[in-house]
């Protein structure tokens, strides 16, 4: 959704500038201005523009959670290891260079360029087509944006497409390799389908020898292979180890209150309703029509724009962009206020309610702030037992004798590399840290690690023993063997009745005549289908299978082919060969050449953002970089 907020623009050449540009930077290279480096320097320079390490940190969090709500499971390590740290290195350049640049040109959004993208972006849209101040306000919530904060994005990303808009939009895709690879892509085919299918076989009447069995164990040994496993102990220090001896003064909490006021400061807000307008007569108006007629502002908005007013609820001063905050404050409660001008138009606002700023009594917040006094304690207590723990390592104790000493549990386990135990479930207490499995496989029998830092806390492992990755015997994995022999049986058997059918069909036999003569057989034939295996019409999840689309598109009209999928053996003959209507055959050259104009467009994306980013100067610290992901 947020992206969607960030694309109200004119053309889709503009609202794939970020995808473009991104790809623009790996070719010019953030890697040419990487210098290694130490000291208080900024992770990234760019021009005027600085960048902390702990900003780049917590970009490169938010791209990591990002994968990880999509199922994809990595640590940092490993998405460091597969570019995500460059990717978002690469984001945050990116954006700056045209920032940057957009300033040295002097380039703006008017209020009126905003008000005007803003009100016309079809996201804040109603069903009548009109722009919905109350739609805008309850994405703009669903997002965790204010509206000051909204319009800022808006602003910056508009100047950002003014700086390429103008590079990419006049890039083409010549006509005829458009028009060959439209025709192409959208060829319709029609196939009298003859299946087999091992599902209507009956199963297997013999029983396997047990030289069938080792046969089918043999050639599928990696399937009936255990993983190697590793028998460990590990000692973990974690925070909930030490937070039980950890006591929190009394002194400390009033002294943390004094110190951090502003903290429980509830700032000042107002109940607000307001009605929007796209001018000041209309406002004027609005206003006339209550203060003349006593009409409400909700009743003068409906009669002056057809749109009632907007209950804001309460609002403080820094959800709003200035000027709105003092127009407010300004106002008596129960009262229209004069009309106040905003990006987005003209406002009249009614204050229902007001409520002044309070102070939480330290009554109140105590609990709260022991809570983080004892976290803040449990760090430090943390740190210093984990040098309890090095040093009694360093004097010779063993990782038992460490145990004892400070009085912690070991953990003793066996998993393999995914941290699954033998029974083949997820190993329990485990960290979830890829870092303790990566150090635990790293280890050699009898080896004890380092002590390694990881989110929760730090951990110590002696490696026991080594299980080596070892083909699992036919008698503990008989069931799964059979049930493989089975369907290999099936499957030859339903090759062989296709093969016959086959040899009928090329001899001039109807596929009605052989699917009447096999049971086991059923016919069909395929609608209109694209080279995706999908129907005009059809849903999205319901294609044809992919061996029988490629058999389809790899023959000839009129020729009988044979394909073979997971679930049976298909004979299929070309029946038809068309172009889809007008209507769709344009849709889709369209589409076609959009793509096309896409790749164009990032070639020419590539020399410009190189010229972009040669001219404002970029400098990234790769070492400051690393130094704080690593050590987060």
């Amino acid at each position: 959704m947020l992206d969607a907020l960030r694309r109200g623009s004119k053309s889709w050449l503009a609202k794939s500038l970020l995808g473009l540009l991104v790809l623009s930077f790996g070719v010019w290279g953030v890697a040419d201005y990487m210098v290694r480096g130490g000291g208080p320097k900024p992770a990234i320079t760019v021009g005027e523009q600085s960048f902390g390490a702990g900003y780049v940190r917590n970009q490169f969090s938010e791209d990591l959670s990002r994968l990880r709500r999509q199922g994809i499971e990595l640590d940092a390590e490993q998405a460091i290891a597969m570019g995500l740290l460059g990717q978002t290195v690469q984001t945050i350049v990116q954006g700056a260079v045209l920032d940057e640049s957009g300033r040295r040109l002097g380039l703006v959004a008017s209020d009126d360029a905003l008000r005007s993208a803003i009100q016309n972006d079809p996201l804040f849209k109603g069903a009548d087509g009109r722009f919905d101040r109350d739609r805008l306000s309850r994405i703009l919530a669903a997002n965790n944006l204010t509206e000051a904060g909204y319009i800022d994005l808006r602003r910056r990303d508009m100047i950002r497409e003014a700086l390429v808009e103008p590079v990419v939009s006049a890039v083409g895709a010549p006509a005829p390799i458009v028009d060959v690879l439209a025709a192409h892509a959208s060829e319709r085919r029609v196939a009298q389908v003859l299946t087999v299918a091992k599902a209507a076989l009956p199963a297997p009447t013999t029983t396997p020898t047990e030289e069938a069995l080792e046969k089918v164990r043999q050639e599928n040994l990696d399937r009936f292979t255990a993983p190697e496993y590793r028998t460990a102990k590990a000692l973990l220090l974690t925070r909930d180890a030490v937070a039980g001896s950890i006591t929190v003064a009394d002194e400390a909490i009033a002294q943390y209150y004094e110190a951090h006021g502003d903290e429980f400061v509830q700032p000042a807000s107002r109940r607000v309703t307001q009605a929007l307008f796209s001018s000041r007569e209309q406002a004027d108006s609005a206003l006339a029509l209550i203060r003349g007629s006593s009409a409400s502002l909700d009743e003068a908005a409906r009669k002056i724009t057809g749109s009632g007013a907007i209950d804001m609820g309460n609002v403080t001063d820094s959800s709003l962009p200035a000027p709105l905050p003092a127009t407010i404050a300004a106002q008596d409660v129960g009262v229209v206020g004069e009309p106040a001008q905003s990006p987005l138009g003209w406002h009249l606002f009614l204050v229902t309610a007001a409520t002044p700023e309070t102070t939480k009594p330290l009554a109140e917040v105590a609990p709260q702030i022991r809570k983080t006094l004892a976290s803040d304690q449990a760090v430090d207590s943390l740190y210093a037992l984990s040098t309890q723990v090095e040093d009694l390592l360093a004097g010779g104790a063993s990782i038992d004798e460490v145990a004892t000493q400070v009085g912690l549990p070991l953990l003793a386990f066996s998993v393999d590399s995914q941290g699954n135990s033998q029974d083949g479930t997820p190993a329990k207490g485990l960290p979830g840290d890829g870092a303790f499995l990566k150090t635990l496989f790293g280890l050699g029998e009898g080896e004890v690690s380092p002590m390694i830092d990881y989110d929760g806390g730090f951990f110590i492992q002696r490696l026991e023993t080594i299980t080596p990755r070892a083909p699992r015997p036919l008698d503990a994995v008989r069931a799964e063997v059979v049930a493989l022999w089975q369907d290999q049986e099936q499957t030859a058997t339903a090759g062989r009745l296709a093969e016959g059918l086959l040899s009928r069909a090329k001899a001039g036999a109807s596929f009605e005549d052989l699917a009447a003569a096999e049971p086991a057989s059923r016919l069909s034939t395929t609608p209109p289908v694209t080279r995706d295996g999908r129907a005009d019409g059809a849903a999205e999840a319901d294609p044809l299978p992919g061996a029988l689309v490629q058999a389809m598109f790899a023959a000839r009209q009129g020729d009988v082919v044979r394909a073979d999928g997971p679930d049976g053996v298909s004979l299929l003959r070309v029946l038809e060969i068309r172009q889809p209507s007008a209507e769709i055959a344009a849709r889709e050259r369209a589409s076609v050449e959009q793509s096309l104009r896409q790749a164009y467009s990032a070639d020419v994306a590539n020399g410009y953002s190189a010229a972009l980013g040669d001219t404002v100067g970029v400098t990234v610290d790769q070492g400051v970089i690393l130094d704080a992901v690593k050590t987060n």
